[in-house]
């Protein structure tokens, strides 16, 4: 399937760089990487900049914009590795496995991660369970025994994502298991991990329902969004907030039945739409007027007769179904049971754009983007409608379009600061990672300010687990691993989303491993 989220990137460059880094102009890091070094400008800073800490080096790389870029920060990174440099390794392995220079290679990243988990790499043992876990899903390998090891050898060492993620293997055991993985969970919660904090709710024993509850909403305001599926709750606000953060248990279970008690029917099948798209559970049933849309989704989910799901999409469409117009633009847009037609596609979506449906307006606005030139301008205002009624996808999208001028927007870094932190507030990795850069990197930042900032990329980095050790061939609800499971999805292109939000997660920990022991030269030095 093609990628067709497009992260506020030029197609230009979508095409020739396989990495999905969000871009910022090169002079404005330079200027932030020649404060924090105290280098002057001009020549002075370009004579002194291969005398950078290795790790300033690859900071730069990391936000070019050219193409050659994730290239020349691999051959750094190699260089680093050979030369003994644990954490230039990581970060390689994890870049290899996400495929931001092309397919992922998870045999290459292995070849790397293994040696230093051998060496007893806290860090590395948890990338390698989740590699040995991935295997086994797919059955080429993988085994039950040495993942738990992996996990509990590096939970030991104080490491969060692997105290999270051993809690969570650990806790459907008998009662010493569980009673082992409810310490390890409380571990990983005391570090902020959203996940460990999960797992302490549904390892409660107390019959306290709304202590337990609380426990889970604390866990998915930290980022957890899974932990949605644990809180019981009837207030509409709140379940309509977790279903956009991409839980599909309430999508289905909360929001469809809050719609279907208030008889809004179109609403109802929104949200099992949504649900079935993010792969959670399918099951639709309609009243005579929604018949053939209803048939068409049958038909569409799951690829079992694509060409007839078009044929009802386009007579649910021509009875004013919106959720059909939308489905069938899906449809020429991907050419999912009928020819590629990218103008008949945008003419679908703008209709039902037009009808307030939020994902069409998504779409829509990605899809100018892409094009650029004039219709990239008409972007903005299809994506701020879908901001506006709270598609997460859009927030992030749209912050990506302030921040960098693009979509018919001016620059402005405070829009783009106040769109992320939307959207992180309904669990978006990719626009924690932005947060995080940006706090790193801003004007005045002390210790303690670059401290909070490497806190938020941990975070976005490991307390989901490194999705770049999954792939999108890993079916929803496979297990606990799924990555899928883990992010959930907002939209219907569930392998552009995956990548999208991988690279967000795999980008937060690259930088964090890169940054985090970094200690920069005094000025002038």
């Amino acid at each position: 399937m093609k990628n067709h989220l497009d992260h506020g990137m030029e197609a230009k460059q979508r095409k020739n760089t396989k990495s999905a880094l969000p871009a910022r102009g090169l002079g404005a890091l330079a200027l932030a990487v020649g404060m924090l070094v105290g280098m002057a400008h001009g020549q002075e800073e370009e004579k002194k900049e291969n005398s950078l800490p290795w790790e300033l080096q690859a900071v730069r790389l990391i936000r070019k914009e050219k193409p050659e870029s994730e290239q020349e920060l691999q051959e750094l990174l190699k260089a680093e590795q050979e030369k003994g440099n644990k954490k230039a390794g990581l970060v390689l392995a994890l870049r290899l496995a996400g495929g931001f220079s092309g397919e992922q290679n998870h045999d290459e990243a292995r070849k790397i991660i293994e040696p230093l988990a051998a060496e007893g790499d806290a860090d590395a043992q948890w990338l390698l369970a989740y590699d040995e876990t991935t295997r086994l899903l797919l059955k080429k390998g993988g085994n039950k025994e040495r993942i738990a090891s992996l996990l509990k050898d590096a939970a030991n060492q104080d490491h969060h994502g692997a105290q999270a993620v051993y809690a969570y293997f650990s806790r459907s055991g008998n009662a010493e298991a569980k009673a082992e993985a409810s310490k390890y969970a409380e571990k990983a919660a005391a570090q902020g991990n959203s996940y460990g904090m999960m797992v302490l709710a549904e390892t409660d024993n107390s019959t306290d329902y709304t202590e337990k509850n609380k426990k889970s909403l604390a866990a998915w305001k930290a980022g957890c969004v899974q932990a949605a599926g644990y809180v019981v709750e009837g207030n509409e606000e709140r379940c309509k907030e977790f279903a956009e953060s991409g839980s599909s248990y309430c999508m289905y279970t909360q929001m469809a039945g809050i719609c279907r008690q208030k008889g809004d029917r179109m609403n109802e099948i929104k949200w099992l739409t949504l649900a079935a798209e993010s792969g959670g559970a399918f099951g639709m049933t309609a009243t005579e007027a929604g018949k053939d849309y209803c048939d068409a989704f049958g038909y569409d989910h799951g690829n079992k007769d694509l060409p007839k799901a078009v044929e009802l999409y386009a007579k649910a469409a021509e009875g004013g179904h919106v959720l059909a117009v939308y489905r069938l633009a899906n449809c020429y847009e991907l050419g999912r049971g009928t020819e590629c037609d990218e103008k008949k596609a945008e003419e679908l979506y703008r209709k039902a754009a037009e009808q307030k449906l939020d994902i069409a307006a998504l779409r829509l606005g990605q899809l100018l983007l892409r094009r650029g030139g004039k219709a990239a301008k008409e972007a903005n205002k299809w994506l701020a409608q879908a901001a506006e009624q709270g598609n997460v996808v859009a927030k992030y999208t749209l912050g990506l379009c302030y921040l960098k001028g693009k979509g018919g927007v001016k620059k402005s870094p405070q829009r783009a600061q106040s769109l992320f932190t939307e959207a992180a507030a309904l669990c978006d990795i990719c626009s924690k990672y932005e947060l995080g850069v940006a706090a790193y990197f801003a004007k005045g930042g002390g210790k303690e300010k670059k401290k909070a900032a490497l806190e938020i990329l941990n975070h976005a980095g490991m307390d989901c687990g490194p999705l770049c050790m999954a792939t999108p061939a890993i079916k929803p609800y496979d297990s606990w691993r799924s990555a899928k499971d883990i992010i959930g999805f907002k939209t219907d292109h569930l392998e552009a989303d995956f990548k999208r939000v991988m690279q967000g997660n795999t980008n937060a920990l690259c930088l964090y491993y890169l940054l985090r022991d970094l200690k920069l030269p005094k000025k002038g030095s």
